[in-house]
């Protein structure tokens, strides 16, 4: 099958494409096809790419993409990111603001053994050599960091880490708001950076973490889950 670029789109294909093609789809339209869906591909990404330029030039950042294209390829394209750019266990645990409630009463021993969880939960997924099946994605600590606050790498300035926290809030009452109810998953606000674990269902490290892998796995978009 022969390669195409945006240049073989030129060529007079474009009614086919406005008209939608009502050709057979046969072995010797296979050429007509093939443009006909580059053009399709192309037409469609160049309103969003004025627009990404244009959203750019506010604060001048083509200039600067135009003369540091490598050190922001990444921001764009998938890359081999340095390492300590890339979240892990401790920089998520050193972001938890967990409010706890009066320190020597029973609610408070059962919120630090969720912050300990949580822990023992992170430094597993970092140290473990995750297989998916099927679709799933695999498990990794930046996966969790993306599903806890919508950004799966640590904060790039220096004054940003400083002030990146992430509060830990447990719920005692979800059986008294909901007395049939047999699970509930955590309640995420990636955008207030906000976690909030029921601890009815989490008495032990092993229902913490099939609680944690079911929500993180159900997780299909940037929102509260």
């Amino acid at each position: 099958m022969p390669r195409w670029s945006v240049e073989h789109v030129k060529q007079p294909c474009h009614y086919q494409f406005y008209t939608c093609m009502s050709s057979p789809v046969v072995a010797h339209n296979q050429l007509m096809m093939m443009r006909s869906i580059v053009l399709h591909a192309t037409l469609r990404l160049i309103p969003l790419l004025k627009q990404l330029i244009k959203g750019l030039q506010v604060y001048n950042f083509v200039d600067i993409l135009q003369d540091h294209c490598g050190l922001c390829q990444h921001f764009f394209v998938p890359t081999a990111v340095d390492n300590d750019s890339e979240a892990d266990a401790d920089c998520i645990m050193q972001s938890i603001l967990p409010q706890l409630s009066e320190k020597g009463t029973v609610r408070e021993a059962r919120e630090t053994a969720i912050v300990n969880f949580l822990q023992d939960f992170l430094q597993e997924t970092e140290s473990a050599d995750d297989i998916p099946d099927g679709d799933t994605l695999p498990l990794t600590v930046p996966r969790v960091m993306q599903w806890l606050t919508g950004q799966g790498h640590k904060p790039l300035l220096m004054s940003e880490r400083q002030e990146f926290k992430i509060a830990l809030h447990v719920d005692h009452d979800c059986h008294q708001r909901m007395p049939a109810h047999r699970i509930c998953d955590p309640v995420v606000s990636a955008c207030a950076r906000k976690i909030t674990f029921p601890v009815a269902h989490m008495d032990n490290y092993n229902s913490f973490k099939v609680v944690m892998l079911q929500a993180i796995n159900s997780d299909f978009g940037f929102n509260r889950v």
